[in-house]
């Protein structure tokens, strides 16, 4: 049922989070894999999923081949007005790039300042509304997370470290570290 409230849909919960703060009050936020234990790249969408992405009037998906299904299912059903983010678009990354652009700190404040301007064009009379949101956001619910970072950056910065995953790649960075994997192992 319409509720007033923006309809948002989100293909994996880690982005989900992101919006439901930067949306607040004014949005419901659904993410579709909840489970960390599920493999987005593998998921198999269901009716109800497709349902969802067919009433969202806002997509976010991760894109950069990491969860293709999500992409096959906006194509599938494509609306008018509907806005779409595709956070590998957004950030530069096509499939075959690191799709685990969540590490990064610097892409999450570009993921949240987008999501804050798509969702101020959708609802414009809540336009100040999502921009305190996304500065509480990026100013209070990811302080102890931005300390934290410039702490161990301090600490160890250089300090070189091995990956057997390609998911410490840009934390890494962010820290600092002197990531001395060569990529073809990861």
């Amino acid at each position: 049922a319409h509720t007033g409230k923006l309809r948002v849909v989100v293909a994996e919960n880690f982005w989900g989070s992101i919006t439901r703060q930067v949306a607040g009050s004014k949005a419901n936020v659904t993410s579709i894999i909840t489970n960390p234990n599920a493999d987005p790249h593998a998921y198999e969408p269901t009716t109800s999923d497709a349902r969802l992405f067919a009433q969202a009037q806002y997509v976010v998906i991760n894109g950069a081949g990491y969860d293709p299904w999500a992409s096959r299912l906006l194509a599938a059903n494509p609306v008018k007005g509907r806005r779409v983010l595709v956070i590998g678009d957004l950030i530069g990354k096509k499939e075959g790039d690191n799709p685990h652009m969540w590490y990064g700190p610097s892409y999450v404040k570009r993921v949240a300042a987008k999501i804050t301007s798509d969702l101020t064009s959708l609802d414009r009379p809540d336009a100040g509304y999502f921009r305190k949101q996304h500065s509480h956001f990026i100013n209070q619910a990811l302080k102890g997370y931005f300390q934290e970072i410039s702490y161990i950056k301090h600490i160890s910065g250089g300090v070189p470290v091995g990956a057997t995953e390609s998911i410490l790649v840009y934390m890494a960075s962010a820290l600092g570290l002197n990531l001395i994997t060569p990529p073809d192992f990861m």
